[in-house]
């Protein structure tokens, strides 16, 4: 009863986060529940349940994740790190606990993994970098226009990304320089002589985009690659992590209806399932707004037809062309917008257009965190 007197659920955002920083500080030390819970200021009984609650894991599972993550990122460096050395240097002073438990989290053995990272994959469309991601691939080369160039090198701390010319000759050209061992694309974006000409720099292979949704891409892709394993171990990870989000968000949510828009190049459109919609509709179970499932693909519509979904709620993107900043200004100032019952409630959130509106595993898990920081229940 004390520790419920210091630390109310509501208080408690910042000593977890104080104890979720000092795991990520002291991973390499012997830490225990003991030892973290006092860092806390509260019970160990009383911390297990918090942390877990709060972020899905018990801080001894989170704190192997980290150490493996550590691991991954030497392994990446290129580095001719023993086994041994990069357990050690994670916290783990037995090698064969450290061999179970990266191939627990990560889906292969760490020597298959060293082995994977040396492999150079090139993502030949922007989609392809959150596909690859997931898979625990950093491409060697990927569109030079895209956000998430910038945003991976940052993630990854690399500076070995090729940014590849929008141009087809100077990107084909800079492709055959680079000599990947693989390149992954898109089939809806490309020719069957393009197919042909980058089949002859490296093995390729081009997702079937409208075949199949960004599941089974994922392990298309993964086959493809002999990464079966890896793709199943992210599968399953975000299959726990999407019903723990579900769970934290649901006493916020409750039934309310949910419309995403998009405001791209000046117009107004609809996402659903097909798109972002997938991962609040299908995975975190949030109602659709009326008319959302009826549709078959993205949807454009007109400001007066926003009053036809009479969405409880809107979760809304504007790109970052002045044409769309523009027509959202306009949008908002408008009584239509204003009368809207999302509106009026004050039920509208925002994401910004990068990375979300990829349609890919990696922007997908991403956006299960966004879910959690707009609507965690805090009660």
């Amino acid at each position: 009863m004390q520790d419920a007197r210091l630390v109310h659920e509501n208080d408690s955002e910042e000593v977890l986060g104080y104890a979720k920083a000092y795991i990520e500080q002291h991973y390499q030390e012997d830490l225990t529940i003991e030892q973290l819970a006092k860092v806390a200021g509260i019970s160990p009984r009383h911390f297990m349940r918090l942390f877990k609650k709060r972020y899905g894991y018990s801080a001894i599972d989170y704190l192997a994740v980290y150490r493996i993550e550590r691991a991954q990122q030497l392994m990446r460096t290129g580095g001719h790190y023993r086994l041994r050395d990069i357990a050690r240097h994670v916290g783990y002073h037995d090698d064969m606990y450290f061999r179970r438990k990266f191939k627990q989290i990560s889906g292969i053995p760490p020597a298959a993994f060293i082995k994977n990272s040396r492999q150079k994959i090139v993502a030949y469309h922007s989609s392809n970098i959150g596909q690859l991601l997931a898979l625990q691939v950093t491409p060697c080369a990927a569109p030079a226009d895209h956000p998430w160039t910038d945003y991976y090198q940052r993630k990854y701390k690399t500076d070995f990304v090729l940014p590849l010319s929008s141009d087809e000759e100077i990107k084909r050209e800079e492709l055959r320089l680079a000599a990947p061992d693989f390149i992954i694309g898109i089939d809806l974006f490309v020719s069957a002589e393009e197919k042909e000409s980058l089949g002859k720099i490296a093995p390729a292979f081009f997702v079937p985009w409208m075949e199949s949704d960004w599941r089974k891409h994922l392990s298309a892709i993964a086959r493809f690659l002999g990464r079966t394993a890896v793709a199943e171990a992210w599968l399953d990870h975000y299959k726990r992590k999407a019903r723990f989000v579900s769970e934290q968000i649901k006493y916020a949510i409750k039934d309310d209806s949910l419309l995403i828009l998009r405001i791209s190049e000046g117009r107004i459109n609809i996402l659903d399932s097909r798109s972002i919609g997938t991962v609040f509709y299908d995975d975190l179970q949030v109602v659709p707004a009326r008319g959302v499932n009826d549709m078959s693909a993205e949807k454009r519509i007109s400001p007066a037809q926003l009053t036809e979904f009479d969405a409880d709620r809107l979760l809304l993107i504007v790109d970052e062309d002045a044409q769309s900043k523009s027509s959202w200004k306009s949008l908002a100032d408008s009584k239509l917008w204003n009368n809207l019952k999302a509106v009026r409630n004050g039920m509208v959130a925002f994401l910004p257009s990068y990375p979300w509106v990829d349609y890919t595993a990696f922007t997908n898990e991403l956006l299960l965190d966004e879910a959690l920081k707009l609507w965690r229940n805090r009660t």
